[in-house]
């Protein structure tokens, strides 16, 4: 019974439009990432202001490729030049021209692309301004370390800002885990059914679930999907910020991907391929396994279908671990530092929601919450006033 509409009707229809307005900023913010992100996609390949290459520099061509973009972000004081990179050609020496780029204005002029200019620049610039501050300011050589704790700073402000969009998603994470098992098990009964009657019933018992559990099965795939723009800016800051192309942390260049360097005799990048692994599968199996326990009764269906999960989970893991060594090194440590967020973000909701589940198994408490106890204060007023209605006077006529 909907008692909220009897008890707060004017506060019920301000919630409903504020539902509506949200839900429909997040489509138009939605559909905004995803055109940016492929036109920004796109220039790399295409665009000859920004697009991505591997340049050969004179002074290291006997050991590697550096990987570089057509333009250079020179963030800092008027005392940030871009780099000159030579190389040879046919005998003679040529320089690799790239586009000095120093203010956010310019960022849009050049690249002419809503990507670079409210992705890439604001990214490039609040990591270079936490590197410097840590370091002392402009004037100061920046420390590598502080540079490490930009990258650190500015993942976790980029969780905060995805978490605001997905907070209900990642919220029924566990839920969502539990309907993936039931779906599965769902589509394991259907398997080998070739009737149209017996398919309309699979998925009518699989919207049925979604119904019942108040969930969108598209809002699973919400959190992976805004990752994608952040990722994208942060590789190509990686390799167009002035400060992060030059920086080294111990022995490991941000530039440098693990893979040529450690194809060139260089094994000290294995350990962002090492460290990045772990991670990465705790960080994608750990939704599946904490539900699991939650999982009292364990049918065949259930079995199977966790199976088909981990098999999924693990080509992910297999192919994002193949980007890691084919990407530059500083984004290989961009994402091993987001990839222990989402760990601490998981197990916080697990927690939070499983206090939660007790709080409201112990009715009658203080514990309990005031929308619940005003719920079943009208529940019980409803059911004395069914019990007190004047019940009919049977009439009986005899002849």
């Amino acid at each position: 019974m909907r008692y909220k509409q009897f008890l707060f009707p004017e506060e019920q229809k301000k919630t409903q439009w504020l539902k509506i307005t949200w839900k429909w900023t997040k489509i138009v913010l939605g559909t905004f990432l995803l055109v940016s992100t492929i036109w920004g996609c796109g220039q790399m390949m295409g665009d000859s202001n920004v697009a991505t290459s591997s340049v050969v520099s004179l002074y290291d061509f006997q050991k590697h490729n550096i990987a570089a973009v057509f333009f250079e972000l020179l963030i800092g004081t008027d005392g940030v030049f871009k780099h000159h990179v030579f190389h040879f050609e046919n005998g003679a020496i040529y320089e690799y021209s790239f586009n000095g780029i120093s203010t956010w204005g310019q960022a849009w002029a050049e690249t002419k692309s809503p990507f670079y200019g409210l992705f890439v620049y604001p990214i490039a610039w609040l990591l270079v301004n936490i590197a410097h501050g840590m370091s002392g300011g402009y004037t100061n050589i920046v420390n590598p370390v502080a540079v490490l704790f930009a990258i650190l700073f500015t993942t976790l402000i980029i969780k905060m800002i995805t978490l605001v969009f997905t907070f209900k998603a990642q919220q029924n994470q566990e839920k969502m885990q539990a309907i993936q098992l039931k779906t599965s098990e769902i589509q394991a009964k259907y398997k080998y059914s070739r009737d149209p009657q017996a398919k309309q019933k699979m998925q009518m018992e699989l919207m049925g679930i979604y119904k019942k559990e108040g969930i969108n099965p598209i809002a699973s795939f919400i959190p992976m999907f805004l990752s994608i723009p952040f990722l994208t800016a942060m590789f190509t800051v990686i390799k167009s910020t002035t400060l992060l192309k030059t920086t080294q942390i111990g022995l490991i260049k941000l530039i440098e991907t693990p893979w040529s360097m450690i194809t060139h005799g260089e094994w000290i990048y294995l350990v962002i391929v090492v460290v990045y692994l772990p991670i990465q599968l705790t960080s994608m199996l750990l939704p599946m396994f904490l539900n699991r326990s939650r999982q009292k009764v364990k049918t065949k269906e259930s079995k199977a279908a966790m199976k088909k999960q981990v098999i999924i989970q693990s080509v992910f893991i297999v192919l994002f671990t193949a980007f890691v060594f084919g990407t530059p090194s500083g984004v290989g440590i961009y994402w091993i530092i987001s990839g222990g967020i989402q760990i601490i973000q998981t197990l916080g909701f697990h927690y939070y929601n499983k206090q939660k589940r007790n709080r409201y198994k112990r009715k009658g408490t203080i514990q309990e919450s005031f929308s619940t106890k005003i719920k079943n204060q009208f529940n019980k007023i409803t059911k004395i006033n069914q019990r007190q209605k004047p019940k009919k006077a049977k009439i009986s006529l005899k002849y």
